[in-house]
């Protein structure tokens, strides 16, 4: 059996996706870890590469031993430049590696209305389109992969789409936040619709969002795809 790395199976996906593709670029925003709960993990075993940020300096410490041919950047990504507080947990996560850690206000007093303590630094902040232009260089984003702990949106908004749009996207959006009876009601689901994006997984908090001008999907589609597709089309509210 192969192995993987992700909390509920994300890689096991994604390597089904990419099962063709040896030699793919993925953006992770929000890494953490290099192999923990690792989406990409997989994917660079395979041959792939590309860009892990974190604003956690631990955890890109361990990202450029670990993972040597990717670019590792220790900064944080939002809408607006310049630096933001960074809410650290430390009781969630003892080694400070990060999987709670956190630059929404709103993200902070929810554990510290839990009893946990924040340490608080500042972090520099970039734009995806100022990474993007320093250093893809004409390179194709096969994967985006944002969990970054209520900041996912502002991750988006930081791109420009029509320079930069990865064929496949993987976001973190909390079972909490989202209806099934309502998924155009989740802020995340209709922006990346609005981009020419569309559904077509969830695994738990994480959900997959395919460009739909990538032929990967253009292929026949499969029985469960129809069943996907007709769902969605019977939840966008009508005109």
């Amino acid at each position: 059996m192969k192995p993987h790395y992700s909390h509920f199976g994300e890689d096991v996906l994604l390597d089904f996706v990419f099962k063709d593709q040896d030699n793919g670029f993925y953006v992770d925003v929000g890494a953490y870890h290099p192999v923990l709960f690792s989406n990409t993990k997989l994917l660079y075993d395979r041959g792939w590469k590309g860009i892990n940020i974190d604003p956690n300096i631990k955890s890109i410490e361990i990202f450029k031993e670990i993972r040597p041919r990717d670019i590792n950047l220790n900064i944080a990504v939002s809408d607006q430049e310049g630096e933001l507080d960074y809410y650290k947990f430390l009781e969630i996560d003892e080694a400070g590696g990060g999987s709670g850690n956190s630059l929404s206000e709103e993200v902070k007093n929810k554990y510290e209305s839990q009893g946990l303590t924040a340490q608080v630094s500042r972090v520099e902040v970039k734009q995806l389109t100022t990474i993007f232009d320093k250093y893809l260089h004409n390179k194709t984003i096969d994967l985006l992969n944002v969990d970054v702990e209520g900041f996912d949106l502002r991750v988006l908004k930081s791109n420009d789409w029509n320079r930069y749009k990865p064929r496949i996207i993987a976001i973190e959006i909390w079972i909490n936040e989202i209806d099934f009876d309502n998924l155009f009601g989740n802020s995340i689901y209709q922006y990346l619709l609005s981009l020419g994006y569309k559904a077509f997984s969830c695994l738990l908090d994480t959900w997959f969002f395919y460009d739909t001008a990538y032929p990967l999907f253009q292929r026949k589609e499969t029985t469960n795809q129809k069943i996907l597709e007709s769902f969605i089309s019977k939840m966008r509210p009508k005109k």
